[in-house]
């Protein structure tokens, strides 16, 4: 009896064995034979901020060329709100089929995770890394009626007049907000931040002399600094940029180790076929490194970059890591 109760407990595991090898197997064929097909419909990019700004602007621009290069139409839909989080939640739970993908970009991904309150999604769970596409350089500028001329200048001038001095950034939550946070961590200075709904109401106030203080993507920020009408101070990149050349970077102003530079990142939903994820970054790759995107992504004063999956997620979690150190260090909080 013992040995027939054996004989059936080893057949009955063997047919569990067996139909769990072909449930695999017919998965794996499954996700094959989608990854061949893909895409035979529309793709959308989901921007999470408004038309016209840079995250937008890379979104068509990429979304033009794979168009082409994929032999379908990609629809690009701006979901602005709550500093980029609202279109960032939205891919998040939407279905992982790779046919709704994120413009991305470090607030909502990375450098705001730690103030905003209440998000509805895990960026290492619920969103799969596609490819970085661009990072762009940060300008610190003045008022050219602040008596300031250099990033000692400003701290100085901090440091004599506490409190006092009023900075502008695009949003809280935002690489321009944490690095004034983490400028006065390094200082030990106290500073009065403005966060804005963007940049183009952050410059009217500076110009109109509202605002000392304020930090833009550089492109914005050149034709008024040729101008005469702010006064850059630094870039906060790891090295000049090409854009203001005699400007310099906060290690040579004396800053090493402060730098910040703005990324943006395709992003599908978590749980995307891997074979999916593959064949998108295989074509934004090759569009990103095409010489025609580099100059026009260079125009923007942007700089076309491309990753792995891996090494995107990687890159993520450390720029996650880091930056909720500068918060909780900081004591910054969501304005």
């Amino acid at each position: 009896m013992g040995k027939w109760r054996k004989d059936l407990s080893m057949q009955i595991v063997g047919k569990r064995l067996c139909t769990l090898w072909v449930g695999v197997t017919l998965a794996l064929w499954a996700m094959a034979a989608f990854a061949q097909t893909y895409p035979n419909k529309p793709i959308h990019f989901i921007v999470p901020y408004p038309p016209g700004g840079i995250v937008d602007v890379l979104g068509r621009v990429l979304g033009d060329r794979l168009s082409k290069a994929v032999g379908q139409s990609v629809i690009v839909e701006n979901r602005p709100g709550a500093g980029g989080s609202l279109g960032t939640a939205i891919v998040a739970k939407s279905v992982p089929d790779g046919y709704t993908l994120l413009v991305g970009a470090s607030a909502p991904l990375a450098t705001g995770l730690s103030l905003y309150p209440n998000l509805n999604y895990d960026v290492m769970k619920d969103l799969t890394a596609v490819t970085l596409i661009a990072n762009s350089d940060l300008v610190i500028t003045a008022n050219p009626g602040l008596p300031v001329a250099s990033l000692k200048d400003l701290v100085s001038l901090a440091r004599a007049k506490p409190g006092s001095i009023k900075v502008g950034v695009p949003s809280a939550g935002s690489m321009h907000h944490l690095i004034i946070e983490e400028l006065g961590l390094k200082t030990n200075t106290k500073v009065i931040l403005v966060p804005y709904k963007g940049e183009p109401p952050m410059l009217n106030d500076l110009l109109g002399g509202h605002l000392d203080i304020g930090v833009f993507n550089i492109a914005g920020a050149v034709p008024h600094i040729r101008q005469k009408a702010l006064m850059p101070l630094v870039v906060t990149s790891r090295k000049r940029s090409e854009l203001l050349p005699a400007v310099p970077t906060t290690a040579e102003a004396g800053y090493p180790g402060l730098v910040a530079d703005p990324w943006f990142a395709i992003m599908a939903p978590g749980g995307t076929p891997k074979e999916v994820v593959n064949k998108l970054t295989a074509e934004l790759t090759k569009i990103l490194n095409s010489p025609e995107v580099k100059k026009r992504f260079t125009d923007f004063g942007v700089t076309a970059i491309s990753s792995t999956p891996e090494q995107t997620s990687a890159f993520i979690a450390d720029e996650i890591a880091r930056w909720a150190k500068v918060v909780k260090d900081s004591g910054a909080k969501f304005e």
